[in-house]
C-alpha cells in the first residue's frame, strides 16, 4: 500500500511505473536508497523490467469498493458461523434440517427465542418456504437448552452485527451500481459468459478495466509472410512456446516426420532379444550378463578373452 500515495502524487506530472520488487533484486550488501535508485535507473535503461498494470483513477476507486464489499461479505460469513456455534451449544440443530443456518426461518426462530418462546412446536410453526413440509423434523431439531440470560446476550450481539454488515453491503452495492452506469453495455456483455453474474462482472471490470479483449489486427496491416496475431490459426499465447518444442501427436498426426524424438528412435532401433532386454537397464546388469556368458563359454570349452576371469592367465595360449 505504500506505493499508492507516491503514485497518486506523481501520476499527473510524470510517467510512473509500478514495478515488481522481485525484478529489482540487487547484489546484497551496502544497500542504500541512493544505490538502489542508481540500480533501478540502470536496469530500466537496459529494458530489463516492465511495469505492472495500474488502472486509471476511476477504476482504482471502483476496485477499492469491490474489495471492501468482498471483505464485508467474508466477515458476514464468519459472524454467521459464530452464530451457528452458539446454536449448537444450545442444542439447536438447524443444519440437520435446513441447508443453511441463516435464513428467514432461522431469523424468525431466533427472534422468538429472544422473546421467551420455548416450545419446539411453536418455534416450528414459524417455518417458511420449503421448511413447512419438514415441520416434524424441525420440531426435533428445535429441542433446545437455550437460555436467554446466557445465549440470548451473544445472539443479540451477533444479530446486530449481521444487520450492520448487511446495511454496509447494500450501501456498497448501490455505490458500485451507480459508478458502473456509464459502462452498462459492457457489463451486460460480460454477463453473457456462462457462470458470470452481475457481481462477478463488476469485479472483472474493476480489476482489469474495460480493455478486456485484445485488439485484432486487420488484414490491411498484415506484412508479407506475417501471420496475424489472434487469428484462428494462431495457438494460444501460453502454448506457443510448448508447441515450438513438443509437437502434438494426434490421430491425424501419425507420420514419422512429426512424431517425438523418443518415438522415432524407438522405431529405428532393431528388435532385441528378450534376454538382453531384461539386462540392458544398468551397467551392473550388463556386466553380470557378460560374466554369465563367459562362464557358459568356459563350461562348453569355448574360452573368451575376459580380463576379470582369474583363470584367463592359465588358459591363455602361449605366445609365439
Amino acid at each position: 500500500m505504500y506505493w499508492k500515495p507516491v503514485f497518486a502524487a506523481l501520476e499527473g506530472r510524470f510517467t510512473c511505473w509500478l514495478v515488481n520488487a522481485a525484478h529489482l533484486r540487487n547484489v546484497p550488501g551496502r544497500k542504500t536508497d541512493v544505490a538502489d535508485s542508481v540500480w533501478i535507473a540502470r536496469i530500466l535503461e537496459c529494458g530489463l523490467v516492465r511495469p505492472s498494470f495500474v488502472p486509471v483513477q476511476e477504476f482504482r476507486e471502483l476496485r477499492d469498493l469491490t474489495r471492501a464489499r468482498t471483505a464485508v461479505s467474508q466477515e458476514r460469513v464468519r459472524v454467521i458461523q459464530r452464530l451457528e456455534k452458539v446454536l449448537q451449544d444450545a442444542g439447536i440443530k438447524l443444519t440437520s434440517v435446513a441447508s443453511q443456518v441463516w435464513s428467514k426461518t432461522a431469523r424468525a426462530v431466533l427472534e422468538a427465542l429472544l422473546d421467551g418462546v420455548t416450545s419446539p412446536v411453536e418455534l416450528a410453526a414459524l417455518a417458511k418456504g420449503r421448511l413447512r413440509s419438514k415441520r416434524e423434523a424441525l420440531e426435533e431439531a428445535l429441542e433446545h437448552r437455550f437460555r436467554v440470560e446466557h445465549h440470548g446476550v451473544i445472539v443479540r450481539g451477533l444479530l446486530a452485527h449481521i444487520d450492520g454488515l448487511e446495511q454496509r453491503l447494500d450501501a456498497y452495492d448501490a455505490e458500485i451500481t451507480i459508478r458502473l452506469i456509464p459502462h452498462q453495455e459492457i457489463l451486460e456483455l460480460i454477463q453473457t459468459i456462462p457462470g458470470v453474474g452481475a457481481k462477478v462482472a463488476q469485479v472483472l471490470i474493476a480489476e482489469i478495466g474495460l480493455d478486456i479483449l485484445p485488439a485484432r489486427a486487420s488484414h490491411a496491416d498484415q506484412r508479407p509472410g506475417e501471420r496475424l496475431q489472434g487469428s484462428r490459426c494462431d495457438p494460444p499465447r501460453h502454448r506457443r512456446g510448448l508447441l515450438a518444442h513438443r509437437p502434438r501427436v494426434g490421430p491425424r498426426m501419425g507420420s514419422k516426420a512429426i512424431q517425438p524424438r523418443a518415438t522415432r528412435q524407438a522405431a529405428d532401433r532393431p528388435a532385441r532379444s528378450p534376454r538382453f532386454r531384461r539386462h540392458h537397464r544398468t551397467r551392473r546388469n550388463r556386466t553380470r550378463l557378460n560374466r554369465a556368458r563367459h562362464e557358459r563359454g568356459l563350461a562348453t570349452g569355448r574360452t573368451q578373452r575376459c580380463p576379470w576371469d582369474p583363470r584367463f592367465t592359465s588358459q591363455r595360449p602361449p605366445s609365439s
